[in-house]
């Protein structure tokens, strides 16, 4: 199984057991930083158009970033923000991903 660089699999590290391959993954553990933004969830949000508005001038695919929102706001489900409709989350500081990802 190939992980891709652009995907909340990164971190992830695939193990043989006996009954067949099992993919665990690492939440990045974010530690808030004043350069973050902070966006109120609306019903019209999903977590790779957030990815995309936010990180679009500063990354190439930008929508593929949408773990990162995920694990920083501990969003177990990315697929289904309705919980957090009216509430603000954290959109972190993408420029510093990079020190993210050497930390792995």
């Amino acid at each position: 199984m190939e992980l891709s660089n652009h995907n909340r699999y990164q971190t992830a590290r695939l193990y043989n057991l006996d009954s067949g391959e099992y993919l665990r993954t690492d939440r990045v553990q974010w530690k808030p930083q004043p350069t973050d933004l902070l966006h109120t969830v609306t019903v019209y949000d999903t977590i790779d158009l957030l990815a995309w508005k936010y990180y679009n001038a500063k990354r190439e695919n930008a929508d593929k970033y949408w773990w990162l929102i995920a694990d920083a706001n501990k969003i177990h489900n990315p697929l289904d923000l309705s919980n957090y409709v009216g509430k603000q989350i954290v959109i972190p500081d993408i420029t510093l991903l990079d020190f993210v990802r050497n930390a792995f």
